[in-house]
């Protein structure tokens, strides 16, 4: 009997076990799993068609594998609240996203959905600020704030932009820095002077491309992740 068969199993709680192979592909026999953590192991293959037949799980982790492709449209989660302070660290530095009560599962057939505006200022997306239409790449928007006030040490409406227009953030701050050559400015100074440099540019480069304001050109979250793992310094990948 296989994992996949077992009806009355609720949580497969196993991050971190240095597990390797792929992932199966039916999960219809457990139409009662609910909690699924299979992060930091060595799965590889493609996630689509990854948990087919079972219910949408409410918690999902599968980060830090080798798993490529994108997850089935019933399996997208936006979040729309993610901020510096909803991302929870381990004992490890393993970051984890918090506080879901904003979060919305979005249905087979979605790529968008209409829903009044929630979220922090400074952090959503403009389309969902004047449409009140969400996708999965608002939250991508919000993953671009939080990367750009990473390196920066600044907030997505620093005191420090006051002198700049009233709508002045910092995306424009950022684009500003780079048209002017100075993307040095952008990060925090001891982060340059002791970092990779060029992939911190790379680093600033995906924030940017994040925080585009056409959902066409901006990336999917998966393929921020493979970004991420490129620019990742070989001595700790």
């Amino acid at each position: 009997m296989g994992i996949t068969t077992l009806p009355k199993l609720k949580v497969l709680w196993v991050p971190g076990a240095n597990l390797e192979g792929k992932l199966p592909k039916n999960w219809g026999g457990c139409e009662n799993l609910e909690i699924v953590n299979l992060a930091q192991n060595q799965f590889d293959g493609d996630l689509f068609g990854v948990f087919n037949g079972c219910k949408k799980p409410r918690h999902l982790d599968l980060s830090s594998n080798w798993l490529t492709g994108e997850l089935d449209e019933n399996l997208q989660v936006m979040h729309r609240d993610v901020k510096p302070s909803n991302i929870l660290l381990d004992n490890n530095c393993n970051a984890y996203p918090s506080e879901f009560g904003l979060s919305r599962l979005l249905g087979s057939s979605e790529t968008h959905a209409t829903t009044g505006v929630a979220g922090t200022f400074g952090y959503g997306a403009p389309e969902y600020a004047m449409t009140c239409r969400v996708s999965e790449k608002a939250d991508v928007y919000s993953y671009g704030i939080v990367l750009l006030e990473l390196i920066s040490d600044k907030k997505a409406f620093d005191p420090s932009f006051s002198s700049h227009a009233n709508s002045f953030n910092i995306v424009s701050w950022a684009c500003m820095l780079l048209r002017q050559v100075q993307a040095k400015d952008v990060f925090n100074t001891r982060l340059w002077e002791t970092g990779p440099r060029d992939d911190l540019v790379e680093l600033m480069h995906l924030a940017i491309t994040c925080t585009v304001d056409s959902l066409t050109n901006r990336p999917t979250m998966s393929r921020v992740v493979r970004r991420l793992k490129r620019i990742q310094p070989s001595s700790i990948r």
